[in-house]
């Protein structure tokens, strides 16, 4: 069994509701794939705990912000603050060097990951064919162009993505499928699949449990957990970042 979790945002107490949950379901093997920081209040423990876990980690667009400030120019201005942040704790830190050479270590481009079964499948945190920054939003029309593109892009038939901190999958030529609570889907042979895996450290699904999935065999099953929303609203607000990053934790937008 595989774990993969992603767009954590230095939700410390998200994560670790999430590591418990994946340790009490017997899974030793977890794939991160990227956003580990932005938003929240607690990157440095973030960044170590992710390190310490994830046997692969991916980068995001908010991760890639962190190593170059040129990527931030095109967030919103609370994103923004809230990167700016990050960075300063980690440059004022006694770990500054240990928490950046891991954050230089992740893999930018689109992976290929085997399992223990053999099965080979694409692991990225935006979309294959722009592994930082496209939205392969729900509200894309089936059969659209990106979408289109995306599969062809594809090294293989499944590719596991976040990003956009909605659950759910895409096949060719057909809507996006939103998971609700514990969902799950039997991987058919053959058939390509885009599959988001949700967020841990900020739902946008109005559900403000965190979300991420498990992968066993063919089988994939979503995971929804509750967490400590309250603590880790405070950490943000503790931190003087923008109130807004606190409240859609607790309304999952």
């Amino acid at each position: 069994m595989i774990a993969l979790i992603s767009d954590i945002h230095s939700n410390i107490h998200a994560l670790e509701a999430a590591l418990a949950d994946i340790e009490a379901q017997g899974v030793k093997r977890i794939l991160c794939l990227g956003d580990i920081v932005g938003y929240g209040g607690a990157p440095l423990e973030t960044i170590a705990k992710i390190r310490d876990t994830c046997e692969m980690s991916m980068l995001g667009n908010h991760d890639d912000a962190l190593l170059n400030s040129n990527m931030a120019l095109y967030f919103n201005e609370w994103a923004r603050q809230a990167i700016d942040w990050t960075r300063e704790q980690i440059e004022a830190s006694d770990r500054l060097e240990e928490l950046y050479d891991f954050m230089y270590s992740l893999k930018r481009e689109m992976s290929e990951f085997v399992d223990d079964e053999g099965m080979a499948f694409n692991v990225v945190h935006a979309s294959p064919r722009q592994p930082q920054t496209e939205y392969l939003l729900p509200t894309l029309e089936a059969g659209c162009e990106a979408l289109e593109a995306n599969f062809a892009a594809m090294n293989n038939n499944v590719c596991f993505y976040g990003h956009t901190h909605h659950p759910g999958y895409f096949t060719p030529g057909e809507s996006f499928i939103a998971v609700k609570d514990n969902d799950s889907l039997e991987l058919e042979d053959g058939q390509k699949y885009l599959i988001n895996v949700g967020s841990v450290g900020q739902p946008r699904d109005r559900n403000p449990e965190l979300c991420y999935a498990i992968l066993s065999g063919k089988r994939l099953s979503w995971r929804r957990v509750s967490y400590e929303i309250k603590a880790a609203q405070k950490l943000i607000l503790d931190a003087k970042l923008p109130e807004k990053l606190s409240l859609r934790l607790q309304i999952g937008r």
